[in-house]
């Protein structure tokens, strides 16, 4: 688990300069699960799938789009938001939480973000992150993500302004 959220730490931020934020697409956590369980049913051999965060389109580890497929795909970003209870013990930078239907939803932070959380958020606040979705492991029903950037609801109405995924 901890060599596939290096890798995939790397994949995100190598690739990240390079993403246009105003082609996402934001999704609901229900969403999100149907469209895991499509892609694992892809993957015939179960297990890990991994997710081109900045194309949506699913691949397994040993096989990954051609070029041609990357510009076929390049509108079908799949970001979405989800709002959760920040946790009282929060330490490195991945935060585990359940779903419906036994899911676990586990959010990567990068370093940087990891202490704005531990610094500005109170326990128990209520904050929504932006992010990419990254992989999942269907059996052990866990969606992996990388989570870009976070607000809380108090932000919103402090600073009067829009959710940061309004504003890209």
């Amino acid at each position: 688990m901890k060599k596939f959220l290096v890798v995939l730490f790397l994949f995100v931020t190598v690739f990240a300069y390079s993403f246009k934020y105003e082609n996402y697409q934001e999704m609901s956590i229900n969403d999100l699960v149907k469209m895991v369980e499509s892609a694992a049913k892809e993957n015939e051999d179960g297990g890990l799938t991994i997710f081109n965060s900045f194309i949506g389109l699913p691949v397994t580890l040993d096989e990954y789009p051609s070029a041609e497929k990357d510009k076929k795909y390049e509108q079908e970003i799949r970001m979405f938001t989800y709002w959760f209870e920040m946790p009282e013990n929060f330490f490195g930078s991945v935060i585990t939480n359940k779903l419906p239907n036994g899911y676990e939803l586990v959010m990567v932070f990068q370093n940087s973000i990891a202490q704005h959380l531990k610094n500005d958020v109170k326990k128990g606040e209520k904050i929504g992150v932006y992010a990419f979705l990254g992989g999942y492991d269907s059996s052990s029903k866990r969606i992996l993500i990388m989570v870009s950037a976070f607000n809380t609801k108090a932000d919103y109405k402090r600073r009067n302004i829009k959710p940061i995924w309004e504003r890209m």
